[in-house]
Parts: structure tokens; sequence; C-alpha cells
């Protein structure tokens, strides 16, 4: 069966995140204006590969505030059965989603070789607002699997097992960025 559009969304945003860094990088060591192992943001820092670090990254962040909306329209949804979160707190929600994919477009613009200092706080504003996203969407996904089966010790091992490896990718996330940083 072919994929539905929100299943292609979560892709098409991989994809294009991927795709955008790898060929930016890519035309960036080809011309010799980064060394063999650089930080992402690196790849963005001159012509031409700035255009298309710049253009890719903005369209995953557009892609990720389309997630975040959908998301948000599906919590709505499921709102009035499971009163999973207050109308203000959802809008919080999706404001922290929304902030966080406009500071990767500003990151994604702001050149770290010309803006270093606001370029990296773009960066950190990204991964923190995210991972703040993350953790309310996570908390909210236990509390409807609670709801739905009683308790959180009720549910089944696959349901947590997808829980927990969303855990495990914002902490992976997290610790990449920080061990990248570090570097």
């Amino acid at each position: 069966a072919m994929l539905s559009a929100i299943q292609v969304l979560p892709l098409a945003t991989l994809f294009f995140a991927i795709g955008s860094i790898s060929i930016s990088c890519g035309i960036a060591m080809t011309l010799g204006h980064i060394g063999e192992y650089p930080q992402i943001s690196m790849c963005g820092m001159f012509t031409p590969e700035r255009y298309v670090f710049s253009f890719g990254l903005n369209l995953v962040g557009f892609l990720i505030a389309c997630l975040l909306y959908l998301n948000f329209c599906r919590n709505g949804a499921q709102a009035h059965t499971c009163k999973l979160m207050s109308p203000v707190f959802s809008g919080f929600h999706l404001g922290v989603g929304v902030s966080a994919a406009i500071c990767l477009g500003l990151m994604a613009t702001v050149p770290v070789s010309e803006f270093p200092i606001p370029h990296v706080l773009f960066a950190v504003a990204f991964f923190v607002l995210i991972l703040i996203y993350q953790g309310i969407n996570l908390w909210c996904r236990l509390r409807a699997l609670a709801i739905v089966h009683g308790s959180i010790f009720s549910v089944g091992t696959s349901a947590l097992a997808i829980e927990g490896w969303m855990l495990f990718w914002m902490i992976a996330t997290l610790v990449g960025f920080v061990l990248w940083q570090i570097h």
C-alpha cells in the first residue's frame, strides 16, 4: 500500500535534512572550504554551499512546523476524550515547537563564519526547544496510554517500547549535539 501524506511528511523532513547537509558538506569539501570532519554549521559558511544549506534547512524547519501543527490537531482531536492538556497548554506546546523550527531556519540563514554567537544561540535554542517540545509530547503520550489502560503499568510492552525509543532518540540527540560542540 502507498504511504499516506501523514507518513510521507516525516520521511520527507528526514530526507531533506540529510540531503541538505550532505550536499552542502560535499560541495564544501570538494571546494576545499572545510576539512574532513567539520561541524555541520561549517558546511554553510561559504558560497555556493551556503545556499543549499540555508534553503534546505529552512525547508526542514517548515516541514517540522507542519508536523508539529498536525500533531497539535491530532492532540486537539483526542483532547475531548482523554483530557490530555488544556487548550492553553496545547497552544504553548505548539508555540515551543514552532519556535524551535524558526530557530532552525534562523540558524541556517545566519552563517557561523560571519555571526558565530547568534548562529550558535539559534542552534542551542533549536535543540533546547525541540527537546522541551518532545518532552511535553512524550509526557502527553504516556498520559494518554495511562488513561486508556487505567495505569502506565498496565500498558503493553510494545507501546512502552515505542515511547522508550522516542526517549532514547531525544537523549541521543542531546548527547550528540553536546559532544559535537566540544569536539
